[in-house]
């Protein structure tokens, strides 16, 4: 086995008051985001996951971490036998991500044309968990999409007509959080999120629509033409919402990583064909060509321009305001 590699500590930028019973904003953490001259005029693009609870969120974040560290090199993957480091994570019932974190130093990515990006990444706690109220969960989805230019919503094997209420009322919070709390600056310059992915991992019916990235977009068009007369609202919210929404369909990692006590994420574990929808996955979502830039006004976000925004932003979740 490779031997297991020091890594920075994710940062929680939002975490549990058990005074006041609710999640709060730490605008003191945020602050803690490694900068510098080489990146602050950077144009910025920020991923976040959201999802069920103790769906393999943390675990695939890690998977992009790996690639935004290595997207250079010819085989980003690397060792099989490699374990997977960076947010925590384990298998298993207990939820390990509380709240919200963010790694600590961007990822810079370049471009063809040699146009360099600043990366973030975010980790969530699982919405509509039995142990938080639902103004709690709500507002964690509200800082995640106010904050991300990519939005990867990770669903179990299929997204069902209550995924797409569930959502479509989630983002109605969000618009009246938008309307009734952030102030005029903090409202133009947080624009909605560029890009919306449905994952759908451990998809079962490949007869009907091919792992990946095509097969993906077929399947949401076809939830969307199936669900449209009763669902027709909670869609039409949804697109609404994100200037991008598409889908992509993941495999089963295979009973030898998810039946192993002693997994630690090693590529060796996974199925070949999990293998091949992550690394097709990461070049449709990650890749420099293809990942979305935070907006303001139609521009391109600064790195600068997008941690002084959050400082103001932050005042509104942290009790302050």
């Amino acid at each position: 086995m490779s031997s297991l590699v020091k890594f920075p500590e994710p940062i929680r930028i939002v975490g549990y008051n058990p005074d006041l019973k609710k999640y709060q904003f730490d605008a003191k953490a945020f602050a803690k985001i490694a900068t510098s001259d080489e990146i602050k005029d950077l144009p910025i693009a920020v991923v976040s996951i959201i999802g069920d609870n103790r769906k393999g969120k943390s675990f695939l974040l890690n998977y992009f971490l790996r690639y935004l560290q290595r997207y250079d090199q010819e085989d980003w993957l690397g060792d099989p036998n490699e374990p997977l480091q960076g947010f925590p994570w384990k298998q298993g019932t207990e939820k390990v991500t509380v709240g919200m974190v963010l790694w600590p130093e961007p990822l810079v990515i370049t471009k063809k044309d040699g146009t360099k990006i600043a990366v973030l990444l975010m980790d969530t706690q699982g919405l509509f968990d039995h142990q938080s109220k639902d103004e709690n969960y709500m507002d964690i989805f509200v800082i995640s999409s106010l904050l991300s230019s990519v939005q990867v919503y990770n669903k179990s094997n299929n997204i069902q007509s209550n995924d797409i209420i569930q959502l479509s009322q989630l983002i109605k919070y969000l618009k009246e959080k938008q309307k009734n709390v952030l102030d005029f600056e903090q409202a133009v310059l947080l624009e909605k999120p560029e890009k919306l992915w449905f994952l759908v991992r451990d998809w079962a019916f490949e007869c009907d629509h091919s792992f990946g990235a095509v097969g993906g977009r077929q399947f949401l068009n076809f939830k969307k033409s199936n669900q449209s007369n009763k669902f027709k609202q909670a869609w039409d919210t949804i697109d609404e919402c994100y200037s991008e929404v598409d889908c992509f369909l993941m495999p089963h990692p295979g009973l030898d990583a998810i039946n192993n006590p002693d997994f630690q994420g090693e590529r060796c574990n996974l199925e070949p064909d999990f293998v091949d929808s992550l690394r097709e996955l990461v070049l449709n979502l990650l890749s420099p060509e293809n990942i979305a830039i935070k907006k303001t006004e139609d521009k391109p976000m600064k790195f600068l321009e997008f941690l002084k925004l959050v400082e103001i932003f932050g005042t509104t979740f942290s009790g302050k305001k």
